[in-house]
């Protein structure tokens, strides 16, 4: 991903892992009080901005370094997914 805006295959993967941190902060037990006020817009699945995205991931105490990391790897699995679906007709584990 690059250092400025998201294009919308890096926001789509971004956006993706960064609902998983999220559930997984909640199954964590995390105090929500101090959550980014944009939280919410996020969880209902309304547009945000790459700002508002990177905050939450802040919160999450995630750099966008760790955040590309992690969607880099989802984008390389999502390939190779669907890669291996139109050539066997079966879904990767």
């Amino acid at each position: 991903m690059s250092a400025g805006r998201f294009t919308p295959q890096e926001r789509k993967h971004a956006r993706l892992v960064l609902g998983l941190f999220v559930q997984g902060a909640d199954h964590a037990g995390r105090d929500m009080t101090d959550a980014p006020g944009v939280l919410e817009d996020f969880r209902a699945g309304r547009f945000i901005s790459d700002a508002a995205m990177l905050e939450i991931a802040a919160w999450l105490e995630l750099t966008r370094g760790d955040l590309t990391r992690a969607a880099a790897v989802a984008a390389a699995r999502d390939g190779r997914l669907f890669t291996r679906v139109r050539s066997n007709g079966r879904a990767a584990a």
